[in-house]
């Protein structure tokens, strides 16, 4: 039933790492930067996603400030793959979160799958970048 949910209605959570394998040493700075973003993000969430938190978030200078970090930071590697998925947050993504007023659950219980698409990173424009972005983050961040 999920499976389906996630394909059909765009509902997958976020976008699977990629099964492409990273060797290496982590890049500190990247993974720093990615950790700062991600905390702000478990912020928002740990407020259960009040719109007040996530409209001062996107639309404050802390959002542009933390993706200019992961584009700066990104290693060769992802480093295309983060610019693409940074380019996503501030446009797609935005102008999405922007329509629901910055209310998640609006953009679930209300969005359409392109709508949720677009939200969750899954769309087909962005999935692949976002899914190596993800895989990087997964073996070389946190492994």
């Amino acid at each position: 039933q999920y499976a389906y949910e996630d394909r059909t209605c765009g509902t997958a959570p976020a976008p699977p790492a990629a099964d492409v394998v990273f060797a290496g040493e982590a890049s500190r700075p990247f993974c720093d930067a990615l950790s700062e973003f991600n905390s702000q993000a478990d912020k928002i969430a740990s407020s259960r996603f009040d719109p007040k938190m996530m409209r001062e978030f996107v639309t404050g200078e802390r959002f542009t400030e933390l993706l200019d970090g992961l584009n700066d930071t990104a290693p060769a590697e992802v480093a295309a793959d983060v610019r693409a998925d940074t380019e996503w947050l501030r446009t797609r993504w935005d102008d999405v979160v922007a329509r629901y007023d910055y209310d998640v659950r609006g953009i679930y219980l209300g969005g359409t799958a392109e709508d949720l698409a677009v939200f969750n990173r899954t769309h087909p424009d962005v999935l692949e970048h976002a899914s190596r972005s993800a895989a990087y983050e997964e073996q070389v961040c946190e492994g």
